[in-house]
């Protein structure tokens, strides 16, 4: 699956490419944003793909990149 058919299938069914598809999210230690934050699509050598957050502003997107809310994980 190329990265455009895989942003396109996240976005148009999230739920379904979720339970078809390993997706790794990398935020890099980034605290949740005011604003959609721009993602960075992959290919994970591990499998599936990984989405790594690039910018928090409404640059354009490439290619190979999409729009989604962070919402960073706590250790509790």
């Amino acid at each position: 699956m190329s990265i455009a058919q895989a942003i396109f299938d996240l976005k148009a069914d999230p739920e379904s490419f979720l339970r078809a598809s390993r997706l790794k999210i990398l935020g890099g230690g980034k605290t949740s944003f005011d604003v959609p934050a721009n993602f960075k699509m992959e290919v994970n050598p591990e499998g599936g793909c990984k989405a790594i957050c690039v910018l928090q502003d409404t640059a354009p997107l490439g290619v190979d990149q999409f729009q989604a809310w962070y919402f960073p994980m706590q250790q509790l």
